[in-house]
């Protein structure tokens, strides 16, 4: 078996590969940019960009932004909406916990779930 690399979703799938299995968040970045270089336009490497690197460094806004730009090239797609309603309702929670606990996002955002 042969991997195309002129294909953002396999850059994305490398990415994933990355994350889930070596845990080089590096590597990940790099795959994930190389992913959004060659398929722009590509719900699936717009919602792998979402929830493999913007999510679990609890950049929330960008991972909705991400996968609102997602859902316009894939409008009919229950998986992109229901991914999206999670990230904004962890988005919500995340910013009611935190401010319930006296911070705020512009001095020090929560970095729930963040692998360095």
């Amino acid at each position: 078996m042969e991997i195309d690399n002129s294909l953002g979703e396999t850059h994305a799938l490398l990415g994933l590969y990355h994350k889930q299995l070596a845990y080089d968040w590096r590597e990940v970045e790099r795959e994930m940019a190389r992913a959004l270089e060659l398929s722009p336009a590509s719900p699936v490497v717009r919602e792998r960009y979402a929830f493999n690197v913007l999510m679990p460094h609890a950049r929330l806004e960008e991972a909705a932004a991400e996968l609102g730009l997602a859902l316009v090239w894939d409008p009919q797609s229950v998986g992109l909406r229901s991914h999206l309603g999670a990230v904004l309702l962890l988005s919500v929670a995340t910013t009611a916990s935190w401010s319930r606990c006296g911070g705020s996002w512009s001095s020090n955002p929560p970095r729930i779930g963040v692998m360095r």
